[in-house]
């Protein structure tokens, strides 16, 4: 989702010579093609069966479907029976918040094994992951200002109640409200990068065969499915972008950053674009533009609807908009087209503006429907983001 997450302790175009590019680095030849217990995407989410705690260690056959998010990092599940003794064991309180919807999910965060492509008896698995840090989350919470720093809490309150006042986000001038039981069905793996957060938590770069080399990190999504692990073999024909290795901060190693892309607006009689860091995010149906200022985004791009009960900054219906990745001397090497609104399967349920951003990067997240019109690789190992057209989008 259009989730810049923190965690606490239908035309297209391809550029021939992006197709050619090379590999800086060696890969191993293994993937894994990862069983979906969704249809219908990128229509709908990605969703996919897995086992936690003791059900992933055999002591338990529980199992539940969490939903693909390449819009944050980590796997957030509600706290369950399977998780109850990695709770217990844990001293670490976490949280995760989606700025998408506003909620805020504390709980703790708990180390446990997970298994991926679970079939629906719980016998087999597609992929295992030994250890991996999740965030078992309590509850869900609403954020609000207040006027005075809040009180930190001393350790995780045992109701959700508890946590009703306590600081958002570190924050000093919001407090958590209205929290109340997450819902069992509630289930977020997140699988993106360059989100501020240690790769370490995305289950997607850590199964058993990349930690012993035998697979090189990384993963393809398109339309039919995803494939975890990349290779020469699976990702030919992808125009590859190299991305650029980021700084490491107080909370996060050092992490590939985000390609860049440019959504412009032909027929629209003006040349303003928005270019920045793209996010391909499975996680929303929907087009976000987060743009610099200045420029003022023009008028006639821009009109305000009601979206879910609330007012909502969108780009007009019948406006032309076109998506391009760019190389780093600014070229294209992907590219779609639609029309706001006309419903073919490369175009998002609305296109939403947010911001403006007065410092830089400016940000344009995709939502899935980009991967109607080409499928999408990551590759951690050797550090690129691809895209190759599809007949379907074509």
């Amino acid at each position: 989702m259009n989730r810049w997450t923190r965690w606490s302790g239908a035309a297209l175009c391809l550029a021939a010579s992006a197709t050619a590019a090379a590999q800086t680095c060696a890969l191993q030849t293994q993937t894994v093609n990862l069983p979906l217990a969704s249809k219908a995407t990128p229509t709908f989410a990605y969703q996919v069966r897995v086992q936690l705690g003791s059900d992933a260690d055999g002591r338990s056959s529980g199992s539940q479907v969490l939903e693909v998010d390449t819009g944050s990092t980590g796997v957030v599940v509600p706290l369950s029976d399977a998780l109850r003794s990695a709770w217990d064991a844990s001293k670490t309180p976490g949280y995760i918040f989606y700025s998408s919807d506003s909620k805020y999910h504390p709980g703790k965060y708990v180390d446990v094994p997970m298994q991926l492509g679970v079939s629906a008896d719980g016998k087999t698995a597609a992929a295992r992951v030994d250890r991996i840090t999740v965030l078992a989350a309590q509850c869900t919470c609403d954020v609000a200002s207040v006027a005075q720093r809040p009180k930190p809490l001393a350790q995780v309150p045992a109701t959700c109640a508890g946590y009703d006042g306590s600081p958002a986000l570190s924050s000093s001038t919001q407090v958590l409200r209205n929290c109340s039981t997450i819902s069992p069905h509630f289930g977020m793996m997140g699988v993106g990068y360059d989100r501020g957060v240690d790769a370490a938590r995305n289950p997607f770069l850590n199964l058993v065969q990349m930690r012993a080399q035998r697979m090189s990190p990384g993963y393809i999504v398109s339309a039919k499915g995803i494939t975890l692990g990349v290779s020469k073999q699976a990702l030919s024909g992808f125009a590859l972008v190299p991305l650029q290795r980021g700084a490491a901060t107080a909370t996060a190693p050092s992490d590939w950053q985000a390609p860049t892309a440019c959504a412009s607006f032909p027929g629209s009689g003006s040349d303003y674009r928005v270019c920045g860091k793209l996010l391909p995010d499975t996680g929303v149906s929907y087009m976000m533009l987060n743009p610099m200022v200045p420029p003022a985004t023009p008028s006639s791009l821009q009109q305000t609807v009601e979206i879910a009960g609330h007012p909502t900054r969108v780009v007009p219906d019948a406006t032309q908009l076109r998506l391009d990745v760019v190389d780093a001397k600014g070229q294209p090497v992907f590219g779609y087209g639609f029309a706001v609104g006309d419903g073919k399967a490369a175009t998002p349920d609305s296109v939403q503006w947010r911001g403006p951003l007065k410092t830089p990067p400016a940000h344009i997240n995709s939502g899935r429907h980009l991967l109607a019109a080409g499928d999408y690789a990551y590759d951690a190992a050797c550090g690129h983001a691809g895209f190759k057209a599809t007949k379907a989008g074509e």
